[in-house]
Parts: C-alpha cells; structure tokens; sequence
C-alpha cells in the first residue's frame, strides 16, 4: 500500500483509464462536475510532472475520449495510463477557511 503525504499544491481532477485507438487519444475518468469541466482547466499535471492539456474528443459511457498535444500516439498514450491528472492549487477559486476541495 502507498501512503501519500497530502499535498496542497496540486487537486486532483481525473485520472487517465486507457488508451484509445491509434492516434494518441485516451481515456479520462474526471472528477468535475459536469466531467467535461476538466478540459477548462488549462494545463493539468501528471504524475510524473509532465503537464497536458487536454482536448475533449467525446464520451465514451462515462469516460471522456481526449487528446493532448503532448501525446502523439497510442504507445504514449499506454505511457500515461493510470496516472492522476492534478491542477495548480493557485488556478482554482478561492474557498472559505472552514471548506476543503474534495
């Protein structure tokens, strides 16, 4: 089990599920409401630091189908799978002292 130090820099928006055909695109679970909310965000952050923006191509279910720029084609597209896509803390609005972003 991974035990992660929480972390108020980043808010995690979604996580990248699997590949999608051959031209790079890929799958998206978003946790914004509405899900297609994500793509407003501007740059969003994997895992591994590298940042995304993502395009939304459309739905499959109740996964977005998008692509990135960055991402050229299905094998860097499987490169990115099952990574959490976060945003800068300071790009979201403010919040009250007693409310958390969840």
């Amino acid at each position: 089990m991974t035990v992660r130090a929480f972390s108020t820099k980043r808010i995690l928006l979604g996580v990248v599920t699997s590949a999608h055909g051959l031209k790079g695109q890929f799958k998206v679970k978003s946790f914004t409401d509405p899900p297609a909310n994500i793509v407003g965000y501007g740059s969003l952050f994997l895992e591994t630091g590298k940042s995304l923006k993502l395009q939304l191509i459309g739905m499959h279910k109740e996964l977005l189908i998008c692509a990135a720029q960055e991402i050229k084609d299905r094998k860097a597209a499987e490169a990115i799978q099952k990574q959490e896509l976060s945003v800068s803390r300071e790009v979201l609005p403010p919040i009250s002292e007693n409310e958390i972003y969840q």
